[in-house]
C-alpha cells in the first residue's frame, strides 16, 4: 500500500489521526468482508459441484 501522508493535505490537522485510523479500520473490515465473502463462495461452489455430481450419479 502507497502511503497517504504525501497525497494527504491533512497532517496539519488534529483530527487527520483519527481519520487515518478510521481508514485503516475501515480497510481492514472490507479486507475481512472479502476474504469471508471469496470462503463463502468457494464453499457453495464445492456444495453445488459435490450436488450436482451426486445427482448426476444417482440417475
Amino acid at each position: 500500500m502507497m502511503s497517504t501522508d504525501l497525497l494527504n493535505p491533512l497532517n496539519s490537522f488534529p483530527l487527520y489521526d483519527t481519520v487515518k485510523q478510521m481508514m485503516k479500520r475501515m480497510i481492514k473490515m472490507l479486507e475481512m468482508f472479502a476474504m469471508a465473502g471469496v470462503f463463502v463462495w468457494l464453499f457453495i461452489a464445492i456444495i453445488g459441484t459435490t450436488a450436482y455430481f451426486a445427482r448426476k450419479s444417482k440417475k
